[in-house]
């Protein structure tokens, strides 16, 4: 490589030189990091990287002085370098929104236009006696969208919800979107925005900056066929994918400089199981402080110098991504405004993320995967063919006993955004009466509420515990449907323009302010405005404070509404689904690989749910979990080691052939490989054909070879004939049951079986089912580890919710600041945990307060 200092002659005489050199890390102490990240780009331990891969130590940047000494025979061509360097200066500055134009069809003259049509004609299909209500709602949004230019943006984004309709794509609009009614005419979002008083500011205002958001859900299945209508319609100079920035955060940092230092897998998983993903603290305070981490030897010089280096390199980038959902849809060219690259998958991508890309002007719209939706179109379907009813979810009971049973219970498990240990506590505190409730809780479950006290509150008025009062009577049109607490970010909206007298933009920003802990210049500015208006409105200035420090300290907690309307409504959907059609439902949502939890947990929900759970079978079994009356049966999919090449042949023969008569039959139609069919009898996917397994093991080792296309086509070089029949296997015994539960486990990765912990009977440990019995009573309990999570108190110390499951269903654990602190590190690293502790009835959810952890 060019040496720093040498001087090269131009080819061409008369240009000027310049001084320069190869830099590829900031200082000389950077030269380690610099190997360390190579042998992560390499993929290598560091020790086998050749040394060729690396830079020379002096590849540094270097000073102005050191570039002056370096070059001291040439003061010339530093002087040039300094010039270049003066005429390189160049910023990017931020631009408005370049809207793309939307190609106008039936003779209409603009966007605008064709919006309006669109939404008149549809205001009468959906309302035929639209109230004056309604219909002013329509023209004043028209209004502002025509004022601001957006038209097009609506056009392109219903354009791209028609596709999805047409090819029958299910699809759903979130987010603030929901507020207008103009997307709700459009087919982008469902709720009703004037049954649900949403507040259409909250998604577009006069005078605001940017885009709106119109965020909008398909099948994850079939998301790829909606991205890939949009990049052929605009072409790739037009349209692309977003990209996301991965760095190193502090986990990830640990294992991948772990990994390339040579630290062994169990010696990685004893470093990083315990950090948290992210943080801002140094890594060795973390590693100090975290109980999950107690126990730790950071003594080891080895861990020691995995510690010191992922320090060195945590933040830095690691690769460019593709953002989840992100699209951008151009007026003019993309490479104009943003640098481009192909992804492995062959899509265009920017390198600028979406911040950047959105401060160009480039406009985004997200189009996003959700399994949530497969999930309920998955069962939909599966309930039309088992019995012939076909569901309309729109006309469901909101009110429907089984469902709100369910809800109250906190039986979730598998229903979309209501299934997390937290969320099943709400349900439990909250009894939901209606559909309406179900938005609430949504609205409700963060940190925020929790730890500001407004979920007690809120709990606590909504049982008639704690009588309702506001602030002030100007107050109560806009809090009463959250008794009086401030809930939504659409509240503190219309607080501050319904009350206080800000206007929509300003409302707007003040509300970004607030609850996004942006740091605006105008913070000072919007908070005084807010007081004047206040005072100008008539309030006594002692009052316009207090409201402030309300809206303020609320407004922090505060969740968009029109988001919680849009989400509530597929979960209460979702669990009408599975109160009335449990095997149709959990077969689906195994099937997806949706949820909160992993697929054995859901394979022990159906059993929870007294449903049959039926080893996979050559004759019965579809490629995903299947689900009818009282029963799931484990499809192909989840057979470890079958290829899908042979799923699909398995499923074409039995549809063009038939059932599968007996093994050799099965071989000779379907050609699987010799371990593929051992795989399939030893999960018990061949107990249809009436044999014990090690028999039909027997007879696959005889017919094999005949049967499968290597034996057909090579039928000498075998030394068998291809038999008509299988051969009569030998008596031979079947396998005991612990050898049958360990393959079936091995090969499936879900349990089947109902079993009773014999070790928890043995011991004396209280079932989950059994804990109404002993509240405020000392308890022991034995379970799995499900999942964890750790919270902040109040008081800034960390406590930690643990959930276990036993063989009647879940018991969520809370491990207060003192017993975190001694037991946390045993809450990792283990399959299963002994707890003993109190039995606490947390307004309805039963709650183990730990003492000890085992």
């Amino acid at each position: 490589m060019f040496p720093v200092g040498a001087v090269r002659e131009p080819p061409l005489r008369d240009l000027p030189r310049v001084a320069t050199g190869p830099v590829f890390f900031a200082g000389p102490d950077d030269y380690e990091a610099h190997r360390v990240l190579t042998a992560i780009r390499l993929n290598q331990v560091l020790k086998s990287v050749p040394e060729s891969k690396f830079v020379s130590r002096e590849c540094w940047l270097k000073s102005a002085d050191e570039m002056s000494r370096a070059f001291v025979a040439d003061p010339e061509a530093v002087a040039n370098t300094v010039k270049v360097a003066e005429r390189c200066k160049f910023r990017l500055k931020a631009r408005p929104p370049m809207l793309p134009e939307f190609p106008l069809r039936n003779g209409e003259t603009s966007a605008q236009e064709f919006l309006e049509k669109i939404c008149r004609r549809n205001l009468e299909v959906l309302y035929p006696n639209a109230n004056e209500r309604r219909v002013q709602q329509l023209e004043e949004e028209l209004k502002v969208i025509g004022e601001m230019g957006m038209a097009a943006y609506f056009l392109i984004v219903w354009d791209i919800a028609n596709f999805a309709r047409r090819q029958g794509i299910p699809m759903w609009g979130r987010g603030s979107a929901a507020n207008s009614l103009v997307s709700h005419l459009l087919g982008l979002t469902q709720p009703d925005p004037l049954k649900y008083n949403l507040y259409f500011p909250r998604f577009l205002s006069r005078g605001r900056e940017g885009c709106p958001d119109v965020d909008l859900d398909f099948c994850h299945r079939r998301r790829d066929e909606v991205l890939k209508y949009v990049l052929q319609k605009y072409g790739q100079e037009h349209a692309a994918l977003l990209s996301t920035h991965v760095t190193f955060g502090p986990r990830f940092a640990l294992r991948e400089v772990g990994r390339v230092l040579g630290l062994s897998r169990a010696d990685l998983n004893a470093l990083t199981r315990g950090v948290p993903h992210f943080g801002s603290a140094p890594l060795m305070e973390i590693i100090e402080k975290t109980p999950e981490c107690k126990g730790l030897s950071l003594k080891n010089e080895s861990f020691r110098k995995v510690v010191a280096m992922a320090e060195r390199i945590r933040g830095f980038p690691r690769h460019l991504s593709i953002h989840p959902g992100g699209t951008l849809v151009s007026r003019g060219k993309l490479n104009r405004h943003t640098p481009l690259q192909r992804a492995s998958q062959g899509l265009i991508v920017t390198q600028f993320e979406m911040h950047a890309a959105e401060a160009t002007g480039l406009v985004k719209i997200d189009l996003l995967g959700q399994r949530g939706l497969s999930v309920i179109a998955d069962t939909l379907k599966v309930v039309k063919v088992n019995y012939g009813v076909e569901l309309a979810l729109t006309r469901i009971d909101r009110k429907d006993p089984e469902t709100l049973k369910l809800l109250a219970e906190g039986r979730t498990l598998g229903c979309f955004q209501i299934e997390s240990p937290s969320m099943r506590n709400l349900l439990q505190r909250l009894r939901p009466k209606c559909e309406d409730d179900v938005i609430i809780a949504i609205a409700l479950v963060r940190p925020g509420p929790r730890e500001g006290g407004m979920l007690d509150r809120f709990i606590r008025r909504f049982h008639g515990q704690e009588p309702v009062d506001y602030l002030h009577p100007a107050l109560e049109p806009v809090l009463a449907e959250s008794l009086g607490i401030i809930m939504t970010e659409e509240q503190v909206m219309r607080l501050a323009v319904e009350v206080v007298g800000l206007s929509d933009a300003e409302a707007h920003t003040m509300r970004k302010m607030i609850t996004k802990g942006r740091k605006y210049p105008m913070t000072r500015q919007i908070e005084a405005r807010f007081r004047e208006c206040a005072v100008g409105r008539g309030f006594e200035p002692e009052f316009a404070d207090k409201l402030w420090e309300l809206v303020s300290r609320f407004a922090s907690f505060s969740f968009c509404k029109a988001h919680a309307v849009s989400y509530g409504l597929l979960s209460y959907r979702c669990a009408y689904l599975k109160a009335h059609f449990t095997a149709e439902f959990l077969a689906a949502v195994l099937s997806n690989y949706g949820g909160y939890y992993n697929t054995a947990e859901y394979v022990q929900e159906a059993k929870r749910c007294g449903l049959e759970v039926q080893l996979p079978c050559l004759n019965r079994s579809l490629a995903d979990f299947s689900g009818r009356g009282n029963a799931i049966r484990i499809g192909f999919e989840q057979v470890g080691g079958l290829k899908q090449k042979t799923v699909t042949a398995i499923l074409r023969s039995r549809n063009t052939g038939g059932e599968f008569l007996d093994l050799a039959d099965f071989i000779l139609r379907v050609k699987p490989s010799y371990q593929e069919l051992v795989t399939l009898i030893r999960c018990g996917a061949a107990d249809c054909f009436g044999l014990f397994r090690p028999q039909l093991l027997w007879q696959a080792m005889r017919l094999h070879p005949a049967l499968s296309a290597e034996g057909q086509q090579q039928p000498l070089l075998s030394g068998l004939s291809i038999p008509s029949a299988p051969p009569v296997p030998p008596e031979l015994p079947q396998y005991t049951w612990q050898e049958i539960e360990r393959m079936e486990l091995q090969i499936l990765g879900v349990d089947p079986h109902q079993r009773t912990d014999l070790v928890a009977e043995r011991c004396g440990f209280v079932k989950s089912s059994e804990l109404a019995r002993y509240i405020n009573r000392k308890v022991t309990v034995s379970g799995r580890v499900i999942t964890g999570k750790r919270i902040r108190t109040k008081k800034g110390d960390y406590m930690k919710f643990v959930t276990l499951e036993d063989n009647d269903g879940l018991i969520e654990v809370v491990l207060f600041p003192k017993v975190y602190q001694r037991d946390g590190a045993k809450t990792v690293g283990t399959p299963k945990l002994m707890v003993n502790g109190v039995v606490r009835d947390e307004g309805g959810s039963l709650v183990i307060n730990a003492e000890q952890v085992v």
